[in-house]
């Protein structure tokens, strides 16, 4: 509200701006805290109420602030919101967070352990290719001119790339002195809502856009927004986590490779390892039940083959750590 006001942006421009800022995280923010090993079970849980409340808390935002900053032409901005793709966003983050939870439930400790650490791995390629076949998607859209006067993202005001990017810049920087020094939460906490606070669904405006705007020029004014907004926000987010893990703020060693932190899943050491502790006490307790039901003689013979097969793993790991 506050860069609309200093920017005295068009109709088309500000409304956009409004409309980026006043929507929930997107789902790109997950995948900035899982590749980067913050809070991801925080920003799971944000990323859904946010979207959730955005339900009745982006209407009554753009109401309230389309009216503020250009009154009248603020009319049918509601109307043109597509409702149809914040439900899906909605349900697309509800349903990923219950089938995981099934799927990690239903198969246990041991397995479920596996599953995520592929998941994680496959959640970090899938975010990857996602951000590619955006900036490929929003090129190729830019190209299209619908007239000769339609606003080209790198021809604006310095005004324009200032106050645009002003809204991300000021919620991370907030988020983390208010993280850090009031609310006294932990470092990958803190760098868990910086990324929310920072990260908007830009989607939402380029429906928005589309939908209110038939004039070409206007519509293409409309649009530059969210393509830088979502410009920026990659790049902002991107050094910040870099420089949040050296500095210590990330569940990932600031000593690892960034080849070592972008693959591995540094989210769940002490449940980890004590799912781990259950299982050893429950598979020991099931052999000597076992042991128990054996005569002396089995009962040497087994105890003499399970010590061999302990010793030829722990040869074997020696090797593979040697090597």
């Amino acid at each position: 509200f506050v860069a609309v006001l200093l920017g005295k942006f068009s109709f088309p421009m500000g409304l956009a701006l409004l409309v980026v800022t006043s929507s929930p995280g997107g789902s790109y923010s997950n995948w900035w805290c899982s590749i980067f090993n913050a809070d991801l079970a925080l920003s799971v849980a944000m990323t859904a109420i946010s979207t959730i409340l955005s339900i009745g808390l982006l209407p009554a935002n753009l109401f309230l602030y389309s009216h503020l900053t250009y009154h009248d032409q603020g009319d049918g901005v509601l109307d043109a919101l597509d409702f149809g793709s914040l439900f899906l966003s909605l349900g697309i983050v509800i349903g990923a967070i219950v089938s995981g939870l099934l799927v990690s439930w239903r198969l246990g400790s041991r397995k479920g352990k596996r599953i995520r650490k592929w998941a994680s791995r496959g959640a970090n390629l899938s975010g990857l290719a996602l951000i590619v076949f955006s900036a490929v998607l929003s090129s190729i859209g830019g190209e299209n001119e619908d007239s000769e006067d339609s606003a080209k993202l790198w021809s604006q005001e310095w005004t324009f790339y200032v106050l645009v990017a002003f809204p991300c810049l000021i919620g991370m920087t907030l988020s983390n002195v208010l993280g850090k020094y009031l609310f006294r939460l932990s470092k990958p906490e803190c760098v868990t809502i910086a990324i929310e606070c920072a990260y908007q669904n830009v989607g939402i405006a380029v429906s928005m856009a589309v939908t209110l705007f038939k004039d070409p020029t206007e519509r293409s004014q409309a649009l530059v927004v969210p393509l830088y907004y979502g410009l920026v926000e990659a790049v902002l987010i991107g050094i910040y986590c870099v420089v949040a893990w050296k500095a210590g703020w990330t569940k990932a060693p600031p000593s690892d490779s960034i080849c070592q932190v972008l693959s591995q899943n540094y989210e769940v050491d002490e449940d980890d390892s004590d799912d781990e502790k259950i299982i050893i006490d429950e598979e020991q307790g099931e052999e000597d039940d076992f042991l128990g039901s054996l005569n002396d003689d089995r009962k040497e013979q087994v105890t003499t083959n399970r010590n061999r097969l302990a010793s030829e793993d722990t040869v074997t790991t020696d090797f593979e750590m040697e090597c």
